[in-house]
């Protein structure tokens, strides 16, 4: 079996998943990048954290994410894909979200799965692996 490529939801990057998790996924050894949408949504997190130590705590995880996954542009191909999503919703056939759109279109542009712990990625027809809530 190949190594599964994923592109993480911001919902997931917040709420990290158990090595349980990961396994029972078959996820353990995925290669995993991230939408800037994720890192726009995490940074506003920081810069509205009430408290000096919670902003402290949220701006470290930011780094340490930031470090450790790949943010994928949102290009040509990417914006095609939304654009579809766009016409889609038009015609009542999606409810839309635009970040999630952005982080759908994104993934699939790239042939990534979506990891989220939302399961709402698959109105999208978003290839998803849906985690359930609170993985540790």
């Amino acid at each position: 079996m190949s190594e599964q490529r994923v592109l993480v939801d911001t919902s997931v990057l917040i709420d990290p998943p158990s090595v349980e998790e990961l396994e029972a996924n078959g996820l353990l050894a995925a290669e995993s990048a991230i939408s800037p949408i994720s890192l726009a949504e995490l940074h506003n997190g920081v810069l509205l954290a009430a408290r000096d130590d919670e902003r402290a705590l949220r701006l470290r995880r930011l780094a340490a994410i930031e470090a450790r996954h790949e943010a994928l542009p949102f290009d040509t191909p990417a914006a095609r894909v939304f654009g579809r999503y766009m016409a889609e919703a038009k015609r009542g056939k999606l409810g839309l979200r635009v970040r999630d759109a952005i982080i759908a279109a994104t993934a699939e542009a790239n042939r990534l799965t979506v990891l989220s712990r939302d399961a709402d990625f698959q109105r999208f027809g978003a290839d998803l692996v849906a985690l359930g809530r609170g993985g540790r």
